[in-house]
């Protein structure tokens, strides 16, 4: 059964597609069970019941905790509410004691904890679809079920990779597969030219928003070689 337990929707400041274009697009590529987890927006429960029903595939609710570029991020998935404690070890203990999983995604990158090991994540991240670097540093620490995820920020992106689970008929039953270690790996990284595209699109995004800040400011850019230049970028 082919899941995948980090994906993001345009609820996420880094995020291109709306929810259900990412899950039409989960099913059709094969995932059976999604997560998603915008950056520090969590899904209700209800509304991932309503998506499960509505488009027969599995919908966790979940969350990616932490400052975008700035903090270590954590995973957590079906949680009822955002933990607000500021040390990760009360973070992992809400988590757990609210029937939670969680997850260590890109542990070896500038914002993922290297040593998950220590704070005994219920998973981590063997495999991250868009952090190449963070999986050539990779080494397995200790006995915590390793994973693989998209880490998609746009629908394209998903279906490269994934985790390999049991089979599971409930989001219990897939969580509990994971706790167990009855998981694997799977896939590959998210090509290259398509995390390009991504990148491409959020720069896009970038430079419109601040363009129309500064001719709020009255700064007069509507007839500048900018402006000539902001034209070439909403092309892309």
């Amino acid at each position: 059964m082919k899941i995948d337990l980090h994906i993001h929707t345009n609820n996420s400041n880094d995020g291109i597609h709306d929810l259900k274009t990412m899950i039409k697009q989960a099913k059709k590529v094969g995932l059976k069970a999604i997560a998603i987890t915008d950056h520090n927006k969590l899904l209700s429960f209800k509304k991932a019941k309503d998506l499960t029903k509505q488009y027969n595939i599995l919908v966790i609710p979940g969350i990616e905790i932490g400052k975008i570029r700035f903090l270590n991020h954590l995973l957590a998935l079906n949680i009822h509410k955002v933990p607000t404690y500021n040390n990760i070890i009360d973070i992992l203990d809400f988590i757990i004691n609210n029937g939670g999983v969680s997850i260590a995604p890109h542990p070896f990158s500038k914002i993922g904890f290297h040593n998950y090991s220590y704070y005994q994540f219920n998973a981590v991240e063997a495999i991250n679809g868009i952090n190449w670097l963070c999986n050539r540093r990779y080494k397995s620490q200790s006995k915590i079920p390793e994973i693989a995820n998209s880490d998609a920020h746009a629908a394209y992106m998903l279906g490269y990779t994934w985790t390999e689970i049991e089979s599971a008929e409930t989001v219990e039953q897939v969580l509990e597969n994971i706790r167990k270690g009855l998981c694997k790996p799977r896939g590959t990284f998210v090509p290259n030219h398509l995390t390009l595209k991504l990148f491409l699109t959020l720069s896009k995004r970038y430079i419109i928003k601040k363009f129309n800040i500064f001719n709020k400011k009255g700064c007069g850019y509507e007839n500048t070689s900018y402006s000539n230049y902001l034209g070439i970028w909403t092309r892309i």
